[in-house]
């Protein structure tokens, strides 16, 4: 594979991955972190703000263990 395209790909998920965080750890706001990242992740500021939001503690609660 062609380093051109190696760092295009790179660079593609280094973009989205404040999404890939969120959904990941199935953070509620998903979608909106990844309406943010889409709309203003191309500003350093909106892509922070997206990845600091992911990382928020947000996130669905497990199931309690069944006996």
């Amino acid at each position: 594979m062609p380093d051109d395209i190696k760092y295009t790909i790179g660079l593609f998920l280094l973009y989205f991955l404040p999404v890939l965080v969120a959904y990941s750890r199935k953070h509620r706001s998903a979608m909106a972190i990844g309406f943010l990242n889409v709309f203003l992740g191309w500003t350093l500021l909106g892509w922070l703000i997206a990845m600091v939001w992911s990382l928020t503690g947000n996130v669905e609660e497990k199931a309690p263990a069944r006996r």
